[in-house]
């Protein structure tokens, strides 16, 4: 029989510090309303790229494209293209317009979660694929396609 270490003993007070300390962390319902509210939003600016791209005769390949590197919203093709595309939704840009809020790491999981994506389906006939961003404005109602956003290649790990 395996010999156990005697557990130290705790006081009544003790225990109930280290509950408190650790209780998980739980999201209030306000924070919940929002974090909710806002996934809603970001689906239904997908859905308006989704649908605009669809009536510039492009062909919704997939749409949240996941790997381990990270996610693509929309996977778009039009002729011998293939479009990769970051959609980002903003009530107003004050603070940081769409196009910034796809930084240089966001750009480099892009790529990398792309190259997965051209690895497990080798069969696609494009000859070329590029990186758009899909900026959409929801008070406005307007929506900016920057197409070719980004390079495939980049000079650095952090560009």
């Amino acid at each position: 029989m395996p010999l156990c270490r005697p557990q130290p003993q705790t006081s009544q007070t003790e225990r109930k510090k280290t509950d408190k300390t650790q209780a998980p962390h739980t999201l209030s319902s306000a924070q919940s309303r929002k974090k909710e509210s806002a996934y809603r939003s970001g689906q239904r600016a997908e859905d308006a790229v989704a649908r605009l791209y669809a009536s510039q005769g492009y062909t919704i390949l997939q749409r949240n494209f996941r790997s381990r590197h990270g996610e693509i919203d929309l996977i778009a093709a039009k002729k011998n293209k293939l479009h990769f595309i970051e959609v980002k939704a903003r009530s107003d840009d004050r603070y940081v317009s769409p196009q910034e809020a796809v930084s240089a790491w966001k750009r480099r999981r892009i790529r990398l979660t792309a190259w997965y994506y051209l690895f497990r389906h080798p069969h696609l006939p494009y000859n070329y694929f590029l990186f758009d961003i899909a900026e959409v404005y929801l008070r406005r109602g307007k929506i900016n396609l920057l197409q070719n956003a980004f390079s495939t290649e980049s000079a650095s790990w952090t560009e």
